[in-house]
């Protein structure tokens, strides 16, 4: 059994390596702020100077640093998409939006419901907190993984 494991689970792991030994999958446009982490763990900020598939060469405070995809592994660009706060806050509206009272003209028609009133407390609640979240949501910088590519 372990004589057929080990050679299959090697070959995976050279595979995944053998594949990552160029940066000809990193897309970035204009010049972002990038982190670079070694193979060591030291982890560097600064803007992005040039991008080729074998260097990526970054500015870290007027320094220029150049590297090799051997020596990196991982990089990640400053910023996330605002997606996920927007869907967060769209839950939340929903969720305030069903659970919300509907307001009525007196006690007597109270009991008839307001289901026209209660589409829009649903759809302009999730509307307005998916604002709030995509505004939250860019207010912490996030990060985006860059290289190696995230699986998906």
């Amino acid at each position: 059994m372990r004589r057929t494991v080990f050679p299959v689970l090697a070959m995976v792991v050279m595979g995944a390596v053998l594949r990552a030994q160029d940066f000809s999958t990193v897309q970035l446009e204009g010049m972002p702020a990038v982190y670079v982490e070694d193979r060591s763990g030291r982890e560097v900020e600064g803007r992005l100077v040039s991008l080729t598939e074998s260097a990526l060469t970054i500015d870290i405070d007027g320094v220029t640093r150049t590297f090799a995809p051997a020596e990196v592994t991982k990089i990640d660009r400053r910023g996330d998409s605002l997606k996920n706060g927007a869907i967060i806050g769209a839950a939340v509206g929903l969720f305030t939006g069903l659970i919300g009272d509907c307001p009525s003209a007196g006690s007597r028609n109270r009991s008839n419901g307001c289901p026209g009133a209660r589409v829009g407390y649903v759809l302009g609640g999730a509307a307005i907190w998916a604002g709030i979240g995509a505004g939250i949501d860019a207010l912490i910088p996030g990060r985006t993984r860059l290289w190696p590519a995230p699986t998906k």
